[in-house]
Protein backbone atom coordinates (compact mmCIF):
# COMPACT_ATOMS: atom_id res chain seq x y z
CA UNK A 1 0.00 0.00 0.00
CA UNK A 2 1.11 3.75 -0.35
CA UNK A 3 0.22 6.92 1.30
CA UNK A 4 0.00 10.44 0.37
CA UNK A 5 0.00 13.29 2.91
CA UNK A 6 -1.04 16.31 2.76
CA UNK A 7 -0.86 19.79 5.27
CA UNK A 8 -2.78 19.02 8.32
CA UNK A 9 -4.32 22.66 7.92
CA UNK A 10 -5.40 22.12 4.63
CA UNK A 11 -9.46 21.38 4.55
CA UNK A 12 -10.58 19.42 1.51
CA UNK A 13 -12.89 17.80 -0.44
CA UNK A 14 -13.60 15.55 -2.38
CA UNK A 15 -15.23 12.45 -3.99
CA UNK A 16 -14.95 8.75 -4.76
CA UNK A 17 -16.87 6.69 -7.14
CA UNK A 18 -16.95 3.18 -7.52
CA UNK A 19 -18.03 0.83 -10.91
CA UNK A 20 -20.27 -1.94 -11.50
CA UNK A 21 -20.40 -4.65 -14.03
CA UNK A 22 -22.21 -7.60 -14.33
CA UNK A 23 -24.24 -5.53 -16.42
CA UNK A 24 -26.89 -8.57 -17.07
CA UNK A 25 -28.26 -8.29 -13.50
CA UNK A 26 -27.69 -4.09 -13.50
CA UNK A 27 -28.20 -1.05 -14.41
CA UNK A 28 -26.49 0.99 -12.03
CA UNK A 29 -22.66 1.23 -13.47
CA UNK A 30 -21.66 4.00 -10.62
CA UNK A 31 -21.81 5.15 -6.89
CA UNK A 32 -20.15 8.25 -5.99
CA UNK A 33 -19.61 9.22 -2.70
CA UNK A 34 -18.47 12.64 -1.50
CA UNK A 35 -16.26 12.85 1.12
CA UNK A 36 -14.24 15.77 3.15
CA UNK A 37 -11.23 16.42 5.58
CA UNK A 38 -13.91 16.33 8.95
CA UNK A 39 -13.44 13.13 9.79
CA UNK A 40 -11.93 9.38 8.86
CA UNK A 41 -13.42 7.40 5.70
CA UNK A 42 -13.05 3.95 4.18
CA UNK A 43 -13.99 4.28 0.53
CA UNK A 44 -14.76 2.01 -2.29
CA UNK A 45 -13.91 2.24 -5.94
CA UNK A 46 -11.29 3.03 -8.74
CA UNK A 47 -11.15 6.62 -8.17
CA UNK A 48 -10.94 9.35 -6.30
CA UNK A 49 -10.23 13.18 -6.67
CA UNK A 50 -10.18 15.91 -4.12
CA UNK A 51 -9.40 19.36 -3.83
CA UNK A 52 -7.98 22.44 -1.37
CA UNK A 53 -11.25 23.86 -0.99
CA UNK A 54 -8.84 27.13 -0.27
CA UNK A 55 -7.13 27.51 -3.56
CA UNK A 56 -9.10 24.77 -6.02
CA UNK A 57 -5.27 22.98 -6.37
CA UNK A 58 -6.25 19.43 -6.60
CA UNK A 59 -5.56 15.45 -7.18
CA UNK A 60 -6.80 12.53 -8.59
CA UNK A 61 -5.92 9.05 -7.69
CA UNK A 62 -7.41 6.10 -10.77
CA UNK A 63 -7.09 2.57 -9.24
CA UNK A 64 -6.26 0.38 -12.25
CA UNK A 65 -7.88 -2.55 -11.67
CA UNK A 66 -10.76 -4.50 -11.92
CA UNK A 67 -14.20 -2.81 -10.22
CA UNK A 68 -14.34 -3.11 -6.76
CA UNK A 69 -16.55 -6.23 -6.39
CA UNK A 70 -14.69 -8.60 -8.59
CA UNK A 71 -11.30 -7.83 -6.08
CA UNK A 72 -10.10 -10.05 -3.37
CA UNK A 73 -12.61 -10.24 -0.44
CA UNK A 74 -10.37 -9.36 1.97
CA UNK A 75 -9.61 -5.52 0.59
CA UNK A 76 -12.52 -3.76 2.95
CA UNK A 77 -11.75 -0.42 0.49
CA UNK A 78 -9.93 0.74 -1.65
CA UNK A 79 -8.74 3.81 -0.13
CA UNK A 80 -8.63 4.79 3.40
CA UNK A 81 -8.63 8.53 4.48
CA UNK A 82 -7.37 9.23 7.76
CA UNK A 83 -5.89 12.90 9.71
CA UNK A 84 -5.31 13.95 5.92
CA UNK A 85 -3.52 10.67 5.10
CA UNK A 86 -4.61 9.10 1.55
CA UNK A 87 -3.97 5.30 1.83
CA UNK A 88 -4.18 3.09 -1.44
CA UNK A 89 -5.60 -0.21 -0.40
CA UNK A 90 -5.83 -3.63 -2.30
CA UNK A 91 -2.56 -4.18 -4.54
CA UNK A 92 -3.83 -7.55 -6.06
CA UNK A 93 -1.24 -9.94 -4.10
CA UNK A 94 -2.16 -12.41 -1.14
CA UNK A 95 0.83 -13.64 0.54
CA UNK A 96 0.35 -17.13 -0.76
CA UNK A 97 1.19 -15.94 -4.18
CA UNK A 98 4.52 -14.66 -3.75
CA UNK A 99 7.09 -16.69 -5.41
CA UNK A 100 10.66 -16.95 -5.05
CA UNK A 101 10.94 -17.56 -9.12
CA UNK A 102 9.13 -15.07 -10.73
CA UNK A 103 7.89 -11.50 -10.44
CA UNK A 104 4.14 -10.44 -9.16
CA UNK A 105 2.78 -7.12 -11.11
CA UNK A 106 0.50 -5.40 -8.56
CA UNK A 107 -2.41 -3.09 -9.52
CA UNK A 108 -1.40 0.70 -10.41
CA UNK A 109 -2.53 3.57 -8.78
CA UNK A 110 -1.81 6.60 -11.05
CA UNK A 111 -1.72 10.39 -9.62
CA UNK A 112 -2.50 13.16 -11.53
CA UNK A 113 -3.21 17.09 -10.41
CA UNK A 114 -5.74 19.55 -11.40
CA UNK A 115 -6.78 23.47 -10.55
CA UNK A 116 -10.33 24.43 -10.92
CA UNK A 117 -13.70 22.53 -10.54
CA UNK A 118 -14.88 19.03 -11.01
CA UNK A 119 -15.00 19.03 -14.91
CA UNK A 120 -11.34 20.45 -14.89
CA UNK A 121 -10.41 16.96 -12.51
CA UNK A 122 -11.74 14.77 -15.11
CA UNK A 123 -10.31 16.29 -18.26
CA UNK A 124 -7.07 15.69 -16.47
CA UNK A 125 -7.79 12.47 -16.04
CA UNK A 126 -9.25 12.07 -19.55
CA UNK A 127 -5.91 13.53 -20.93
CA UNK A 128 -4.33 10.57 -18.84
CA UNK A 129 -6.73 7.90 -20.62
CA UNK A 130 -5.80 9.46 -24.18
CA UNK A 131 -2.45 9.33 -23.70
CA UNK A 132 -2.33 5.83 -22.30
CA UNK A 133 -4.56 4.24 -24.90
CA UNK A 134 -3.23 6.03 -27.82
CA UNK A 135 -6.32 5.50 -30.07
CA UNK A 136 -5.61 4.07 -34.09
CA UNK A 137 -8.75 5.16 -36.14
CA UNK A 138 -8.65 2.63 -38.42
CA UNK A 139 -7.98 -0.09 -35.92
CA UNK A 140 -10.10 0.87 -32.95
CA UNK A 141 -13.17 3.12 -34.51
CA UNK A 142 -16.13 0.78 -34.95
CA UNK A 143 -19.48 0.61 -36.00
CA UNK A 144 -20.01 -3.01 -35.88
CA UNK A 145 -23.17 -5.26 -36.66
CA UNK A 146 -23.25 -8.31 -34.28
CA UNK A 147 -26.54 -10.52 -34.64
CA UNK A 148 -26.72 -12.26 -30.77
CA UNK A 149 -29.13 -9.24 -30.17
CA UNK A 150 -32.18 -10.95 -31.93
CA UNK A 151 -31.96 -14.37 -30.43
CA UNK A 152 -32.16 -16.53 -33.38
CA UNK A 153 -28.18 -16.93 -33.73
CA UNK A 154 -28.56 -20.90 -33.11
CA UNK A 155 -31.09 -21.33 -35.74
CA UNK A 156 -30.01 -18.62 -38.67
CA UNK A 157 -26.36 -19.18 -38.08
CA UNK A 158 -24.73 -20.45 -41.53
CA UNK A 159 -22.32 -19.32 -44.42
CA UNK A 160 -25.68 -17.99 -46.53
CA UNK A 161 -26.77 -16.45 -43.82
CA UNK A 162 -23.67 -14.47 -42.66
CA UNK A 163 -23.01 -13.60 -46.60
CA UNK A 164 -26.18 -11.77 -46.73
CA UNK A 165 -25.92 -10.33 -43.33
CA UNK A 166 -22.50 -8.34 -45.08
CA UNK A 167 -24.44 -7.13 -47.87
CA UNK A 168 -26.75 -5.55 -45.30
CA UNK A 169 -23.53 -4.02 -43.57
CA UNK A 170 -22.45 -2.35 -46.73
CA UNK A 171 -26.24 -0.91 -47.24
CA UNK A 172 -26.33 0.69 -43.74
CA UNK A 173 -21.85 2.14 -43.82
CA UNK A 174 -21.35 -0.65 -41.20
CA UNK A 175 -17.33 -0.81 -40.89
CA UNK A 176 -17.44 -4.40 -38.91
CA UNK A 177 -19.42 -7.75 -38.52
CA UNK A 178 -19.25 -9.82 -35.75
CA UNK A 179 -19.63 -13.49 -35.86
CA UNK A 180 -20.95 -14.50 -32.13
CA UNK A 181 -21.44 -18.14 -30.58
CA UNK A 182 -22.64 -21.27 -32.91
CA UNK A 183 -19.80 -21.02 -35.36
CA UNK A 184 -17.36 -23.21 -33.63
CA UNK A 185 -17.68 -26.93 -34.24
CA UNK A 186 -16.85 -28.12 -30.81
CA UNK A 187 -20.00 -26.95 -29.02
CA UNK A 188 -21.19 -24.00 -27.77
CA UNK A 189 -20.89 -21.10 -24.76
CA UNK A 190 -22.67 -23.60 -22.00
CA UNK A 191 -20.23 -26.10 -22.39
CA UNK A 192 -17.92 -23.59 -21.59
CA UNK A 193 -19.52 -21.76 -18.54
CA UNK A 194 -19.70 -25.64 -17.39
CA UNK A 195 -16.34 -26.11 -16.89
CA UNK A 196 -15.78 -28.67 -19.67
CA UNK A 197 -12.32 -28.89 -21.07
CA UNK A 198 -11.63 -27.00 -24.08
CA UNK A 199 -8.99 -27.60 -26.27
CA UNK A 200 -7.94 -26.23 -30.11
CA UNK A 201 -10.00 -29.06 -31.38
CA UNK A 202 -13.07 -26.92 -29.79
CA UNK A 203 -12.54 -24.11 -32.64
CA UNK A 204 -13.13 -26.04 -35.37
CA UNK A 205 -15.36 -23.78 -37.47
CA UNK A 206 -18.67 -25.76 -37.57
CA UNK A 207 -18.68 -27.98 -40.96
CA UNK A 208 -22.22 -27.93 -41.49
CA UNK A 209 -22.81 -24.20 -40.74
CA UNK A 210 -19.63 -23.07 -42.78
CA UNK A 211 -18.96 -25.78 -45.58
CA UNK A 212 -16.36 -23.48 -46.50
CA UNK A 213 -15.11 -22.54 -43.91
CA UNK A 214 -14.72 -18.81 -43.41
CA UNK A 215 -13.12 -18.32 -46.83
CA UNK A 216 -16.50 -17.13 -48.72
CA UNK A 217 -17.26 -15.02 -45.98
CA UNK A 218 -13.96 -13.07 -45.59
CA UNK A 219 -13.45 -12.86 -48.97
CA UNK A 220 -16.67 -11.30 -49.31
CA UNK A 221 -15.93 -8.87 -45.69
CA UNK A 222 -12.80 -7.78 -48.09
CA UNK A 223 -14.40 -6.84 -51.04
CA UNK A 224 -17.16 -5.00 -49.26
CA UNK A 225 -14.11 -3.20 -46.91
CA UNK A 226 -15.98 -4.75 -43.74
CA UNK A 227 -13.61 -5.84 -41.08
CA UNK A 228 -14.63 -9.39 -39.49
CA UNK A 229 -14.88 -9.98 -35.76
CA UNK A 230 -15.57 -13.34 -34.12
CA UNK A 231 -16.88 -14.47 -30.61
CA UNK A 232 -14.11 -16.16 -28.70
CA UNK A 233 -13.27 -18.05 -25.20
CA UNK A 234 -10.14 -18.18 -23.60
CA UNK A 235 -9.54 -21.68 -22.26
CA UNK A 236 -10.12 -21.08 -18.47
CA UNK A 237 -9.41 -24.35 -17.12
CA UNK A 238 -6.17 -24.80 -15.00
CA UNK A 239 -5.77 -20.63 -14.57
CA UNK A 240 -5.52 -19.93 -18.02
CA UNK A 241 -1.95 -22.22 -18.20
CA UNK A 242 -2.97 -23.18 -21.58
CA UNK A 243 -2.95 -19.49 -22.90
CA UNK A 244 -0.58 -20.46 -26.28
CA UNK A 245 -2.90 -22.86 -27.49
CA UNK A 246 -5.16 -19.94 -27.60
CA UNK A 247 -2.95 -17.87 -28.99
CA UNK A 248 -2.39 -20.32 -31.46
CA UNK A 249 -6.60 -20.43 -32.63
CA UNK A 250 -6.72 -16.73 -32.78
CA UNK A 251 -3.36 -15.75 -34.88
CA UNK A 252 -4.85 -19.14 -36.87
CA UNK A 253 -8.04 -17.00 -38.05
CA UNK A 254 -6.16 -13.98 -38.02
CA UNK A 255 -3.84 -14.67 -40.50
CA UNK A 256 -6.06 -17.36 -42.81
CA UNK A 257 -9.35 -15.22 -42.98
CA UNK A 258 -8.14 -11.24 -41.79
CA UNK A 259 -10.44 -11.72 -38.67
CA UNK A 260 -9.22 -8.91 -36.17
CA UNK A 261 -11.66 -8.46 -33.59
CA UNK A 262 -12.32 -11.00 -31.15
CA UNK A 263 -15.07 -11.27 -28.41
CA UNK A 264 -13.79 -12.30 -25.32
CA UNK A 265 -16.81 -13.56 -23.06
CA UNK A 266 -17.12 -15.88 -20.26
CA UNK A 267 -13.95 -14.29 -18.94
CA UNK A 268 -13.60 -15.65 -14.86
CA UNK A 269 -10.12 -14.71 -13.54
CA UNK A 270 -10.19 -15.49 -9.59
CA UNK A 271 -6.39 -15.88 -9.46
CA UNK A 272 -3.38 -13.86 -9.62
CA UNK A 273 -1.77 -16.66 -11.45
CA UNK A 274 -5.26 -16.64 -13.99
CA UNK A 275 -4.91 -13.02 -13.80
CA UNK A 276 -1.28 -13.30 -15.23
CA UNK A 277 -1.81 -15.54 -17.94
CA UNK A 278 -4.90 -14.55 -18.99
CA UNK A 279 -2.76 -10.86 -20.07
CA UNK A 280 0.05 -12.76 -21.36
CA UNK A 281 -2.27 -14.31 -23.81
CA UNK A 282 -3.37 -10.78 -24.50
CA UNK A 283 -0.14 -9.46 -24.72
CA UNK A 284 1.03 -12.57 -26.76
CA UNK A 285 -1.53 -12.08 -29.62
CA UNK A 286 -1.23 -8.30 -29.69
CA UNK A 287 2.20 -8.21 -30.28
CA UNK A 288 2.54 -11.32 -32.92
CA UNK A 289 -0.12 -9.76 -34.73
CA UNK A 290 1.97 -6.21 -34.64
CA UNK A 291 -0.78 -4.49 -32.67
CA UNK A 292 -3.54 -5.09 -35.56
CA UNK A 293 -6.00 -7.04 -33.53
CA UNK A 294 -8.08 -6.30 -30.75
CA UNK A 295 -10.61 -7.70 -28.42
CA UNK A 296 -14.16 -6.58 -27.46
CA UNK A 297 -14.39 -7.40 -23.14
CA UNK A 298 -17.35 -8.85 -22.28
CA UNK A 299 -18.15 -7.22 -18.74
CA UNK A 300 -21.87 -8.34 -19.03
CA UNK A 301 -21.35 -11.87 -16.53
CA UNK A 302 -23.62 -11.80 -13.74
CA UNK A 303 -21.12 -14.41 -11.62
CA UNK A 304 -18.01 -13.79 -13.44
CA UNK A 305 -14.81 -11.24 -12.43
CA UNK A 306 -13.58 -10.07 -15.25
CA UNK A 307 -11.01 -7.28 -16.12
CA UNK A 308 -13.66 -4.27 -15.98
CA UNK A 309 -13.23 -0.71 -17.00
CA UNK A 310 -9.87 0.57 -15.93
CA UNK A 311 -7.52 -2.97 -16.36
CA UNK A 312 -6.05 -4.20 -19.66
CA UNK A 313 -7.68 -2.01 -21.67
CA UNK A 314 -5.00 -1.25 -24.01
CA UNK A 315 -5.51 -3.99 -25.66
CA UNK A 316 -9.20 -3.22 -26.99
CA UNK A 317 -12.45 -2.26 -26.08
CA UNK A 318 -15.79 -2.91 -23.41
CA UNK A 319 -19.02 -4.87 -25.11
CA UNK A 320 -20.78 -2.95 -22.09
CA UNK A 321 -24.65 -4.96 -22.28
CA UNK A 322 -27.00 -7.82 -23.38
CA UNK A 323 -29.84 -5.81 -24.17
CA UNK A 324 -32.95 -7.59 -25.39
CA UNK A 325 -36.60 -6.77 -26.83
CA UNK A 326 -37.46 -10.28 -26.59
CA UNK A 327 -38.22 -10.21 -23.18
CA UNK A 328 -42.19 -9.72 -21.01
CA UNK A 329 -40.84 -8.77 -17.86
CA UNK A 330 -40.65 -4.88 -18.02
CA UNK A 331 -38.43 -4.88 -15.01
CA UNK A 332 -35.76 -7.11 -15.98
CA UNK A 333 -32.36 -5.48 -16.09
CA UNK A 334 -31.93 -6.83 -19.84
CA UNK A 335 -34.60 -5.34 -21.07
CA UNK A 336 -33.81 -2.84 -23.81
CA UNK A 337 -35.51 0.41 -23.22
CA UNK A 338 -32.86 3.26 -25.54
CA UNK A 339 -33.09 5.78 -21.73
CA UNK A 340 -31.53 3.03 -20.31
CA UNK A 341 -28.88 2.73 -22.57
CA UNK A 342 -28.28 6.53 -22.83
CA UNK A 343 -28.30 6.69 -18.97
CA UNK A 344 -25.52 3.64 -18.61
CA UNK A 345 -23.56 5.93 -21.38
CA UNK A 346 -23.73 9.22 -19.37
CA UNK A 347 -23.00 7.93 -15.65
CA UNK A 348 -19.55 5.73 -17.41
CA UNK A 349 -18.55 8.87 -19.76
CA UNK A 350 -17.83 10.72 -16.92
CA UNK A 351 -14.92 8.32 -16.01
CA UNK A 352 -14.57 5.90 -18.65
CA UNK A 353 -13.59 6.80 -22.07
CA UNK A 354 -16.96 6.47 -24.54
CA UNK A 355 -14.20 5.90 -26.75
CA UNK A 356 -13.32 2.22 -25.15
CA UNK A 357 -17.10 1.54 -25.20
CA UNK A 358 -19.80 -0.19 -27.49
CA UNK A 359 -22.92 1.12 -27.21
CA UNK A 360 -25.92 -0.73 -28.87
CA UNK A 361 -28.80 -0.14 -30.95
CA UNK A 362 -31.36 -2.44 -31.69
CA UNK A 363 -34.35 -3.10 -34.30
CA UNK A 364 -36.50 -0.99 -32.44
CA UNK A 365 -39.67 -2.56 -34.80
CA UNK A 366 -39.42 -6.47 -33.78
CA UNK A 367 -41.45 -8.06 -30.43
CA UNK A 368 -43.43 -4.84 -30.26
CA UNK A 369 -45.93 -7.15 -28.50
CA UNK A 370 -43.52 -7.64 -25.12
CA UNK A 371 -44.05 -4.09 -24.02
CA UNK A 372 -47.84 -2.90 -23.13
CA UNK A 373 -49.30 -0.17 -25.35
CA UNK A 374 -49.52 2.30 -22.57
CA UNK A 375 -45.60 2.08 -22.20
CA UNK A 376 -43.89 5.62 -23.64
CA UNK A 377 -40.72 4.60 -23.27
CA UNK A 378 -41.31 1.44 -25.17
CA UNK A 379 -38.43 1.48 -28.30
CA UNK A 380 -41.19 1.45 -31.00
CA UNK A 381 -41.84 5.57 -29.46
CA UNK A 382 -38.61 6.77 -30.53
CA UNK A 383 -37.48 7.00 -34.15
CA UNK A 384 -34.40 5.50 -35.63
CA UNK A 385 -31.89 8.46 -35.92
CA UNK A 386 -32.92 9.11 -31.71
CA UNK A 387 -31.14 5.19 -31.03
CA UNK A 388 -28.43 5.79 -33.54
CA UNK A 389 -27.88 9.31 -31.73
CA UNK A 390 -27.43 7.56 -28.43
CA UNK A 391 -24.10 5.63 -30.09
CA UNK A 392 -22.58 8.56 -31.66
CA UNK A 393 -20.14 9.54 -28.97
CA UNK A 394 -19.36 5.46 -29.12
CA UNK A 395 -18.66 3.05 -31.10
CA UNK A 396 -21.94 1.51 -32.33
CA UNK A 397 -23.47 -1.99 -32.19
CA UNK A 398 -26.25 -3.34 -34.02
CA UNK A 399 -26.96 -5.51 -32.04
CA UNK A 400 -29.47 -8.14 -33.37
CA UNK A 401 -29.78 -9.30 -37.25
CA UNK A 402 -28.69 -6.50 -39.72
CA UNK A 403 -30.42 -8.55 -42.44
CA UNK A 404 -33.37 -8.28 -40.80
CA UNK A 405 -33.64 -4.31 -40.02
CA UNK A 406 -36.43 -2.90 -42.27
CA UNK A 407 -35.58 -0.95 -45.48
CA UNK A 408 -36.84 2.56 -43.17
CA UNK A 409 -34.17 1.70 -40.82
CA UNK A 410 -31.42 1.94 -43.78
CA UNK A 411 -33.06 4.81 -45.59
CA UNK A 412 -32.58 6.87 -42.06
CA UNK A 413 -29.88 5.93 -40.92
CA UNK A 414 -27.10 6.08 -43.93
CA UNK A 415 -27.11 9.93 -44.48
CA UNK A 416 -26.64 9.75 -40.01
CA UNK A 417 -23.98 7.09 -40.23
CA UNK A 418 -22.02 8.95 -42.79
CA UNK A 419 -21.68 12.19 -40.62
CA UNK A 420 -20.57 10.04 -37.73
CA UNK A 421 -17.75 8.65 -39.46
CA UNK A 422 -16.90 12.45 -40.86
CA UNK A 423 -16.29 13.84 -37.68
CA UNK A 424 -15.25 10.54 -35.39
CA UNK A 425 -11.62 11.17 -35.72
CA UNK A 426 -12.42 15.01 -33.95
CA UNK A 427 -15.01 13.76 -31.64
CA UNK A 428 -13.00 10.52 -30.22
CA UNK A 429 -9.54 12.81 -30.35
CA UNK A 430 -11.65 15.42 -28.06
CA UNK A 431 -12.43 14.44 -23.57
CA UNK A 432 -16.25 13.72 -24.13
CA UNK A 433 -18.11 14.44 -20.75
CA UNK A 434 -21.69 14.30 -20.21
CA UNK A 435 -23.78 17.62 -19.77
CA UNK A 436 -27.42 17.96 -18.57
CA UNK A 437 -29.55 16.15 -16.59
CA UNK A 438 -29.29 12.27 -15.74
CA UNK A 439 -31.37 10.43 -18.65
CA UNK A 440 -34.52 9.01 -16.94
CA UNK A 441 -36.49 8.94 -20.36
CA UNK A 442 -38.09 12.42 -19.61
CA UNK A 443 -34.99 14.98 -18.84
CA UNK A 444 -32.76 16.83 -21.28
CA UNK A 445 -29.30 14.88 -20.94
CA UNK A 446 -26.44 14.98 -23.41
CA UNK A 447 -22.68 14.77 -23.79
CA UNK A 448 -19.46 17.63 -25.01
CA UNK A 449 -16.60 16.40 -26.92
CA UNK A 450 -14.46 19.47 -25.40
CA UNK A 451 -11.01 19.57 -27.79
CA UNK A 452 -7.98 18.41 -26.39
CA UNK A 453 -5.91 20.95 -28.49
CA UNK A 454 -6.53 25.17 -27.88
CA UNK A 455 -8.95 27.01 -30.50
CA UNK A 456 -9.93 23.52 -32.21
CA UNK A 457 -13.41 22.51 -32.79
CA UNK A 458 -15.57 20.51 -29.97
CA UNK A 459 -18.91 18.83 -30.41
CA UNK A 460 -22.43 18.79 -28.90
CA UNK A 461 -25.14 16.17 -28.55
CA UNK A 462 -27.92 17.17 -26.67
CA UNK A 463 -31.20 15.19 -26.03
CA UNK A 464 -34.61 15.72 -25.00
CA UNK A 465 -36.22 13.04 -23.86
CA UNK A 466 -40.17 12.51 -23.61
CA UNK A 467 -39.60 16.10 -21.77
CA UNK A 468 -42.45 18.74 -21.92
CA UNK A 469 -39.80 21.57 -21.89
CA UNK A 470 -38.81 22.69 -25.45
CA UNK A 471 -35.90 24.54 -24.34
CA UNK A 472 -32.89 24.22 -22.13
CA UNK A 473 -29.49 26.02 -20.95
CA UNK A 474 -26.46 24.28 -20.75
CA UNK A 475 -24.07 25.97 -18.70
CA UNK A 476 -20.56 25.07 -19.52
CA UNK A 477 -17.63 27.41 -18.54
CA UNK A 478 -15.07 25.91 -21.54
CA UNK A 479 -18.05 27.02 -24.18
CA UNK A 480 -16.94 31.16 -23.03
CA UNK A 481 -16.36 33.00 -26.84
CA UNK A 482 -17.16 30.16 -28.85
CA UNK A 483 -19.53 30.10 -31.89
CA UNK A 484 -21.38 27.51 -32.27
CA UNK A 485 -23.38 25.95 -35.63
CA UNK A 486 -26.01 23.00 -36.33
CA UNK A 487 -24.37 19.83 -38.19
CA UNK A 488 -27.80 17.40 -37.66
CA UNK A 489 -31.13 17.29 -35.36
CA UNK A 490 -33.79 14.87 -35.85
CA UNK A 491 -36.49 17.68 -35.31
CA UNK A 492 -37.14 21.29 -35.66
CA UNK A 493 -33.78 23.09 -33.64
CA UNK A 494 -32.73 26.65 -32.86
CA UNK A 495 -30.50 27.85 -30.46
CA UNK A 496 -28.57 31.00 -28.77
CA UNK A 497 -25.96 31.46 -26.63
CA UNK A 498 -25.01 33.75 -23.70
CA UNK A 499 -21.32 34.23 -22.72
CA UNK A 500 -20.66 30.48 -20.90
CA UNK A 501 -23.91 29.01 -21.98
CA UNK A 502 -26.02 28.14 -24.69
CA UNK A 503 -30.04 27.24 -24.88
CA UNK A 504 -31.51 24.85 -27.35
CA UNK A 505 -35.22 24.77 -28.31
CA UNK A 506 -35.67 21.07 -30.04
CA UNK A 507 -39.21 20.98 -31.35
CA UNK A 508 -40.41 16.99 -30.20
CA UNK A 509 -39.95 15.29 -27.75
CA UNK A 510 -37.65 12.32 -28.14
CA UNK A 511 -35.21 14.03 -30.29
CA UNK A 512 -31.48 15.25 -30.50
CA UNK A 513 -29.35 17.81 -32.08
CA UNK A 514 -25.40 17.44 -32.70
CA UNK A 515 -23.76 20.68 -32.86
CA UNK A 516 -20.30 22.14 -33.53
CA UNK A 517 -18.87 25.04 -31.41
CA UNK A 518 -15.46 26.56 -32.51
Amino acid sequence: MDIIRIKKEIFYEGKSVEFFTRTDKTNQLIKEETFNSSKNWNLRGNFIYFKDVKDNCGIFILKESPVTSDLRPEVRCDFEVFENNFKMMGWGIRPEDFSVSKWRKSYKFVIGFFKGTEIDALISLKKYQMHKYNLIPERDYMIMANPWGDGNVYNNLCEKFVLNELESCYKFGITHYQIDDGWEGGGKAIDIINNRFIDKKFWKVDKKRFPHSFYKISEKAKNLEITLGLWFVPNRNNQYKNYLEDVEVILDFYKKFGIKVFKLDAINIQTKEAEENFELFLKEVYEKSKKEIIFNFDVTGAFDKRPGYFYLLEYGNIFLENRYTNIKNDYAEKKYYPYKTLRNLWQLSKYVLPQKLQIEILNIYLNKEQYSEKDILAPINYDWEYCFGITMFSNPLFWGEISNFPKEAVDRLRDLIIIHKKYKKEIFSSFILPIGEIPNGFNWTGFVAYPNIENKEGFILIFRENSHKKFYEINFEKFKNRKVSLIYSSSDCNFSYLKDSIKIELEKPNSFAFLIFK
